[in-house]
């Protein structure tokens, strides 16, 4: 937890694509005036920047060349956690350079790894509100939908190994509050 005196919240979002989460964001945006991040957009244009695109591969490069589909989903998980900290360094960056009261943070955050932005955050509420829609209406909403830009890259497939990966946020990781929404 943090110890400088509150002033400020973020709202981390919790939650399996086509949970709620960019609509909740949008909602708490609207009471609350506050700064929105989105990690898809985000996440999208780390992928198209020179810069990061060469530290991911040079980072995960470390992995090894990949020699067998074994050797392949190691660099693929070495790039997407290269990926995830370059993340977790830039929000950081914008939440302390917002003079917003309120952030919210919208996007997956379904490991630890890509939470551990709320750590070192003095003057912040940190609340991490889950949305526990689950994998099967998930999916339903996704093929009653058209996906556009990084959403069109999600399959039923995909939303069920994201569940099962999932790692409910904790008191621990430094969050002040837990909510379900």
């Amino acid at each position: 937890m943090n110890t400088a005196p509150v002033t400020r919240t973020i709202y981390v979002l919790v939650g399996l694509p086509f949970s709620g989460k960019t609509t909740l964001a949008a909602q708490l945006v609207r009471e609350n005036d506050a700064y929105l991040i989105e990690r898809d957009r985000f996440l999208e244009d780390l992928r198209h920047d020179p810069q990061t695109r060469a530290r991911v591969a040079e980072e995960a490069q470390s992995v090894g060349q990949p020699i067998s589909r074994l050797a392949s989903i190691r660099e693929e998980n070495a790039r997407n956690d290269v990926l995830t900290r370059i993340y977790v360094e830039r929000v950081r960056d914008m939440i302390l350079a917002t003079e917003k009261p309120v952030v919210i943070v919208d996007g997956t955050h379904l490991q630890a790894l890509s939470r551990s932005f709320i750590r070192e955050l003095p003057g912040w509420r940190t609340v991490a509100v889950v949305l526990p829609t689950d994998a099967e209406e998930c999916i339903r909403r996704l093929t009653s939908s058209v996906p556009t830009g990084i959403r069109s890259a999600i399959t039923p497939d995909l939303i069920r190994r994201m569940a099962a990966v999932y790692e409910p946020p904790g008191m621990a990781e430094g969050f002040d509050e837990l909510h379900s929404a």
